[in-house]
């Protein structure tokens, strides 16, 4: 009986989870369509357009151009191949889509935490973190980052899953895909896996991780490529397609230009007066918004803590590797919010938990590596002391047989 307590455990949060999603009904701050307004997800919006004018006439792109517009081209097809719209009925098109993809990476995560003595305490504050607003409120809709989350969190297991078969075809199609998604969880994503994907190493295989971590970035920049190529196509203008991606970047970085005044004054005037670099760095872990509880707050540094004190205490071999793995996903957590501050600050109410809850997630399997590297490391030293000691006895035996000389 006790063998089947831990996928009961599973299939509890998978319901919890389901039964929060289904029941909320916005995400994000946008709603797939409000009873007393006209007002809809960007997603929808766009998705619609796309049916209405075609996706190769409008190069993919309606209004947005700083981002692709992946989660509108999967409703664009859903729609051609289901016969309505989300604007008559918005649920299907989220049990197809977000909620299935995030349900399946909780799943992963739960199940990667089973080998531990302590599976059932490190599912604990997974339960408690899929009740917080931060997460199963805003898994569910049909924006960018509901998909994005889900991808980020599938890092670790294909890390894993790269790893043990020395594959790079996977970290490539994970950078494409999760910056096909959203620029602002790539980061931290493709850490996550480069730090997955070190970690599972069988030796401390620097080289393989480097390449991990190339392909990813080879991956991501395709992405954005293609991106590049369809706002040219857009505004029929290298120029201006610079102008704007470029420009809107250097302005989420805190460098205003005037490549793209618009958007560096719009980006100033969203910036609140006491704005300060390295309290928006700190955001990762401190100065969570008010989406995230205290109980947010308090279970993740506390996994965060529990995580940083058992690494410090691991004394064993290849300690490393582990480190620099820790340290990847560690950085990843706060790459967006060095890199980008000024973006960071402008939307942290709801993307700065969510990159939270991948490096919280990555914690819990981490704890679970470790374990494993100790009970590794005593099979090796049992074997080795049986086998010293069986070449000892063999020692002993030899020089306690008595050679009688032969009689002629």
């Amino acid at each position: 009986m006790r063998k089947y307590c831990y996928p009961i455990l599973v299939l509890i949060l998978s319901i919890t989870y389901l039964s929060l999603v289904v029941s909320y009904w916005k995400g994000d701050g946008y709603q797939e369509k409000k009873a007393s307004s006209t007002e809809l997800s960007r997603v929808i919006v766009d998705s619609e357009y796309f049916v209405e004018n075609g996706l190769i006439k409008t190069a993919g792109i309606n209004q947005y151009t700083h981002y692709p517009e992946t989660p509108a081209y999967i409703i664009y097809f859903l729609t051609r191949a289901l016969g309505f719209s989300p604007l008559d009925f918005a649920l299907p098109f989220r049990l197809l889509t977000t909620v299935p993809l995030n349900l399946v990476a909780l799943i992963s995560i739960s199940w990667l935490l089973r080998k531990s003595k302590w599976s059932y305490l490190l599912i604990i504050p997974l339960f408690i973190m899929v009740f917080q607003k931060g997460i199963s409120h805003w898994s569910g809709n049909l924006e960018q980052e509901a998909y994005a989350l889900g991808i980020g969190l599938l890092g670790i297991p294909l890390g894993f899953f790269a790893a043990n078969r020395s594959d790079f075809l996977t970290p490539l199609v994970y950078g494409f895909v999760i910056t096909s998604f959203s620029f602002d969880y790539s980061i931290v994503s493709g850490l996550t896996f480069t730090a997955s994907y070190l970690l599972r190493q069988s030796q401390a295989s620097y080289k393989s991780s480097l390449y991990c971590f190339l392909f990813i970035l080879l991956g991501s920049l395709s992405t954005l490529f293609l991106h590049f190529i369809q706002v040219v196509c857009h505004y029929n203008s290298f120029a201006l397609a610079f102008n704007d991606l470029f420009g809107s970047a250097l302005a989420r970085m805190n460098i205003f230009n005037n490549l793209n005044p618009h958007y560096s004054t719009v980006m100033r005037n969203s910036l609140p007066s006491n704005f300060s670099y390295w309290k928006t760095i700190l955001t990762p872990i401190w100065y969570l918004p008010s989406a995230a509880s205290h109980l947010f707050r308090v279970v993740f540094l506390f996994v965060a803590g529990i995580t940083s004190i058992r690494l410090l205490r691991f004394r064993q071999r290849n300690k490393s590797k582990i480190l620099i793995a820790f340290l990847l996903a560690f950085i990843g957590l706060f790459a967006w919010c060095m890199l980008f501050p000024n973006h960071a600050q402008m939307h942290n109410y709801h993307f700065i938990p969510r990159h939270s809850f991948i490096f919280f997630c990555f914690c819990l399997v981490f704890l679970v590596e470790l374990e494993n590297y100790e009970k590794d490391l005593k099979c090796q030293n049992s074997f080795t002391h049986k086998f010293e000691a069986w070449v000892n006895s063999l020692k002993l035996n030899q020089t306690n047989v008595k050679i009688t000389p032969k009689k002629s």
